[in-house]
């Protein structure tokens, strides 16, 4: 086998183990998004707070500009965790 085709095989089995991390991480996110929403819940709180959500997407934007990623992509991926952070708060156990 050519050693670009090897490298390429070994480049997309390390892709795979960080999507793999990827989607762990966002499962523990989303887990503590449920557990604060029935905190919010049981204290009256609103699932959706603005002023956090603009700290949060601030601590993005900047985060991703540190690794050199496109502020849209940051802002793009922010809105569809919180939006699905929101969600999981909504729900009821």
């Amino acid at each position: 086998m050519d050693n670009s085709v090897d490298v390429l095989v070994e480049c997309r089995a390390l892709i795979d183990e960080v999507d793999r991390e990827l989607i762990s991480c966002l499962a523990k996110r989303f887990q503590l998004s449920k557990t604060i929403g029935s905190i919010k819940r049981g204290a009256d709180v609103r699932v959706h707070q603005p002023d956090r959500a603009k700290e949060v997407e601030e601590r993005y934007v900047n985060l991703g500009s540190s690794q050199g990623i496109q502020r849209n992509f940051v802002i793009d991926l922010f809105h569809l965790i919180h939006e699905e952070s929101c969600r999981i708060q909504t729900v009821e156990e």
